[in-house]
């Protein structure tokens, strides 16, 4: 059984795992199309009946949603919609240094995060 993240270590682990999608493409592009395993490997563990996809903010599919969102589908299964948000313009000039990584990944006083929630789905 996976052990319950606090609400800082979510917040670090998403903060992280985004910082990695803004870096590698390949990275991303994992994560989007297959994101239960990718999930797991920051610990967020979702139900075999949870459906998981992931939309990059800006796109059609991620409007009127907040971080997250959670339906009920008819067959009795679950779909969470994800919202990766954008990397800030500041950041999307070049590569991270070591230090701004650290920032985004939460060890320092700047969060480039667009949020401040996560998912609270990693109970199983």
């Amino acid at each position: 059984m996976a052990q319950q993240m606090t609400e800082d270590q979510r917040r670090q682990q998403w903060a992280k795992l985004t910082a990695k999608a803004w870096e590698d493409d390949s990275f991303r592009k994992s994560f989007e199309s297959n994101p239960k395993p990718v999930l797991a490997e920051y610990g967020f563990v979702f139900p075999e009946n949870y459906d998981i996809r992931i939309v990059e903010q800006g796109s059609p599919e991620a409007q009127g949603i907040g971080q997250y969102t959670l339906s009920q589908k008819d067959n009795g299964a679950y779909e969470v919609l994800m919202r990766l948000p954008n990397k800030p313009t500041a950041l999307a000039e070049g590569e991270l240094s070591d230090a701004e990584l650290e920032s985004v990944a939460g060890g320092g006083d700047t969060i480039y995060c667009c949020c401040s929630c996560c998912p609270c789905c990693c109970c199983t």
